[in-house]
């Protein structure tokens, strides 16, 4: 009987143990995913958020901003007339979602005169609930319905452990998914 119950015991444990690791491996490949593209990837990524969203977009083009190390897609709705396509590119491109993503290079040296190879990290995107939840319940939260992700904060930030990895907040007049 001592047997058996320490068993159980050490198989509870084993279990536990096999589940945290199962956990954090799918944790760390969101993460890896999201943190790791490169110049044909990226863009892949953003069209993806752009293609899923409830409205329809069209790529209008890609703004590198090299100071601030930031790459920015934008897409414009597909359903404007032309002058207010032209009236969005001379203001500001409101309409717009921009999805961003800083640019670092791995192995870069500059007293070798090593560039490094060029990686992008999504940073953000802007847009109405409904645009991005696709993206947000494909990449973070399957399970999570609309109504979910509305009414409880727990479905609308990814952490591990304590450290916040990414959130889908409510700002002024759109959402945003943004990754620390």
């Amino acid at each position: 009987m001592y047997k058996t119950s320490k068993m159980k015991k050490l198989l509870l444990i084993t279990c536990l143990f096999l589940l945290s690791l199962t956990s954090n491996a799918q944790e760390n490949t969101v993460k890896t995913k999201i943190d790791n593209f490169d110049s044909i990837t990226a863009p892949i990524f953003a069209d993806s958020i752009a293609f899923s969203a409830k409205t329809p977009y069209t790529f209008l083009k890609l703004q590198k901003n090299v100071r601030q190390h930031q790459y920015t897609y934008l897409y414009i709705p597909s359903n404007l007339t032309e002058q207010e396509r032209k009236d969005q590119l001379d203001f500001n491109c409101d309409k717009c979602m921009r999805v961003n993503f800083n640019v670092y290079y791995t192995g870069a040296n500059e007293d070798l005169e090593i560039q490094g190879t060029q990686r992008l990290v999504f940073d953000t995107v802007n847009g109405s609930f409904l645009d991005l939840y696709p993206t947000w319940s494909r990449e973070f939260y399957a399970d999570a319905t609309k109504q979910d992700v509305l009414d409880d904060l727990n479905f609308r930030i990814v952490y591990k452990g304590n450290l916040r990895l990414y959130s889908f907040e409510k700002g002024n007049n759109s959402w945003t998914i943004r990754n620390y």
